[in-house]
């Protein structure tokens, strides 16, 4: 599973539609949602975009996700989202509109328990934000 864009990380910088191919996904899924009584759809990050020396300038979902989430709930189809991510994320919108939210982190090597290093106490703010330069 891909979790960014062909554009990433531009489009991180910059609004960027997505390709024709991106497209032609988002459409797929938003056909798949009209079909179905529950619209269950994963979002995050993978190991391209968080990590060590992975730095970002925003903590918003990478890629099109956002539009992929808009667009099957306009579809009127119940939606669940699930988030795998090794971060926390601003997902205000996701938050405001989707009834059920299930976080589950990045898994084990074999989708067991998450590594020691996700057991930490995490700190998880309601907006993105930069955070300030720091000069000496």
């Amino acid at each position: 599973m891909i979790f960014f864009d062909e554009n990433w990380p531009d489009s991180e910088l910059m609004n960027t539609p997505p390709t024709e191919a991106e497209q032609s996904e988002i459409d797929k899924a938003v056909a798949m949602a009209k079909t179905v009584g529950l619209a269950i759809v994963v979002l995050g990050d993978d190991e391209e975009t968080v990590g060590e020396s992975r730095s970002r300038t925003s903590l918003d979902l990478p890629g099109n996700q956002q539009k992929l989430v808009e667009e099957i709930y306009k579809t009127g189809t119940p939606v669940i989202v699930v988030l795998i991510n090794g971060r926390p994320m601003t997902i205000n919108w996701v938050d405001k509109y989707v009834p059920g939210i299930v976080e589950g982190w990045f898994q084990g090597k074999f989708g067991d328990l998450p590594s020691p290093m996700y057991w930490w106490a995490v700190t998880i703010r309601a907006e993105s934000f930069r955070y300030p330069s720091l000069k000496r």
